[in-house]
């Protein structure tokens, strides 16, 4: 989280992706908002069905980076990055109970080229309905070619070799991916979030730049948390978290069924960018080139 945050920090044209888990999954919706310097926006977003819907609004920033929505879902809550190039938030959905969805919106930069995608990366992925996660490297030359190395939850590993390619507007497209799949490239050109999927399968993944070396250190500093699970019951998970100097964690996260769980044990940091969390193996972090967003995936800390 940066030190502070104005209004005039959202003024521009964001690109959105975004997931529901739980029983109303499958459903990803996608589009452009443009946001004026009072916090007025309006917008179109697609839904995974083909469906088109104009919508308008208006945004609120604290002077800790929280983002509130005058005409989002009631319970809609967003952060900006302290990069000040990506807002991440969690929302209930109004329609199906137990179903939560997971949004990105990413600030469009004034140009883009291929070889902005040109290096290494790694992503997280979350899938659904079922429970599942994918994560690895990604490797990507300067005309978009890229190798991956990634293991899913269940231990399986898959090679994937395919194209990536970026046009002047931050939209990434990558015709082996998945079905529909499109990704948005932030303006600092460090995270680009992408859906893909049909009415029985889906997913949202993150994917990060990475620049070695890093340092524990890198970790230290509060962050704000936003975390879905998938599954036939779905929850959100937020809150502050404190990390310090040694990737000790504290801080509370809320849930969408209104429990609260407790942040425990600590990351710990390697020089290539991946945090591990010591207290449960199976959980995963990267941290962005900028330091600023840490994506993770894992286990559910405050269930199965």
């Amino acid at each position: 989280m940066a030190g502070s945050y104005a209004l005039s920090d959202l003024v521009g044209t964001w690109l959105m992706e975004s997931i529901v888990t739980g029983p109303g999954a499958p459903d990803w919706t996608r589009g452009t908002i443009t946001v004026g310097s009072d916090g007025s926006f309006t917008g179109t977003l697609i839904s995974f069905d083909g469906g088109s819907e104009n919508v308008n609004g208006r945004l609120s920033l604290t002077s800790d980076g929280r983002v509130t929505c005058q005409t989002c879902g009631s319970n809609y809550l967003g952060i900006l990055d302290a990069g000040k190039t990506v807002v991440i938030g969690s929302d209930n959905d109004a329609d199906t109970p137990q179903t939560v969805s997971l949004s990105v919106l990413v600030k469009q930069g004034s140009s883009y080229n291929q070889s902005d995608l040109a290096g290494g990366w790694q992503m997280h992925e979350l899938a659904g309905p079922a429970q599942k996660w994918v994560r690895g490297s990604l490797l990507v030359d300067s005309s978009g070619l890229f190798q991956g190395r990634f293991i899913d939850s269940e231990g399986n590993l898959s090679t994937p070799v395919g194209t990536l390619t970026l046009n002047g507007s931050g939209i990434v497209f990558c015709p082996l991916c998945g079905v529909a799949f499109e990704g948005v490239l932030d303006a600092g050109k460090t995270l680009f979030a992408a859906t893909e999927g049909t009415s029985t399968l889906q997913s949202m993944s993150l994917t990060a730049r990475v620049l070695p070396p890093y340092a524990q250190a890198d970790l230290a500093g509060s962050w704000f948390c936003h975390a879905a699970s998938s599954g036939s019951s779905a929850v959100w998970r937020r809150g502050l978290l404190t990390i310090d100097g040694s990737g000790a964690l504290s801080g509370t996260l809320d849930s969408s069924d209104g429990t609260q769980v407790p942040a425990m044990g600590s990351l710990i940091m390697s020089p290539l960018g991946i945090a591990v969390h010591n207290l449960l193996p199976s959980m995963e972090c990267v941290l962005d080139s900028d330091k600023t967003i840490l994506v993770c995936t894992g286990p559910d800390p405050g269930g199965p």
